[in-house]
């Protein structure tokens, strides 16, 4: 299930990954982020293998609600891991966003999430 946030001026794709612990970007260049400026956090276990994960810090997540307001997920840091597949445009949304909300559903093969 894929949900949108919006990020330097445009709307972003995120994979709702519920296996995933944390919040990661998988193709940086489509941000307009260089990963090997970033901090190395370390080694990341994926369905691919182990791939060397860097940290993005002060991430806010601007989720556009159904009412026409705004939600602000604000985390310490995300994890920056390129996939190596310059033609994903996809994010992953990991638990450290999703369990924030009291629920999540599915309508329409479109998510909510509850507040």
């Amino acid at each position: 299930m894929f949900c949108e946030a919006h990020n330097l001026g445009r709307y972003v794709t995120f994979l709702v990954d519920t296996g995933a612990s944390n919040t990661t970007i998988l193709c940086p260049q489509h941000l307009g982020l260089n990963h090997t400026q970033l901090p190395l956090r370390g080694t990341s276990q994926t369905a691919g293998g182990l791939v060397n994960t860097h940290s993005l810090a002060d991430v806010i997540l601007l989720f556009r609600i159904e009412n026409g307001d705004h939600y602000y997920a604000s985390l310490d840091e995300v994890d920056v891991t390129p996939s190596g597949i310059n033609t994903t445009r996809y994010q992953l949304l990991g638990m450290d966003v999703t369990n924030r909300f009291k629920r999540f559903v599915t309508e329409r093969r479109r998510p909510y999430f509850e507040l």
